[in-house]
C-alpha cells in the first residue's frame, strides 16, 4: 500500500520507520519548498517524490492509497482551517 507523508519535522523519521516496518511504501512526501529537512528524509527514506505544497500533493492523489498528516503541530491547524476540514 502506498502512502504519502505531509511535513518532515522531528517526529517523521519515526512515523516512517513504523510505516515501513509495516508495509507500506512511502511514495510522496509534502513539505515546505526548499526545505532542507524534507530533502534529507527523503534521501534517508528513499522516498521519490517531494511536493512542496497540498495543490501538487492532490494532483497526484491516484499515485497513493492513504496520507499522514504530520506537519508541524502549529502549522496543522492553520492547514485544517484553510482546506475547511475543520
Amino acid at each position: 500500500m502506498k502512502i504519502a507523508v505531509i511535513g518532515a519535522g522531528n517526529i517523521i523519521p519515526f512515523h516512517l520507520n513504523a510505516l515501513k516496518h509495516s508495509g507500506f511504501e512511502i511514495s510522496h512526501l509534502g513539505a515546505s519548498l526548499g526545505s532542507s529537512r524534507a530533502r534529507k528524509v527523503c534521501e534517508d527514506f528513499k522516498i521519490p517524490n517531494i511536493l512542496v505544497n497540498s495543490e501538487d500533493l492532490l494532483a497526484h492523489h491516484k499515485e497513493f492509497d492513504c496520507i499522514l498528516l504530520a506537519p508541524r503541530s502549529d502549522l496543522l491547524f492553520e492547514y485544517l482551517i484553510y482546506h475547511h476540514l475543520i
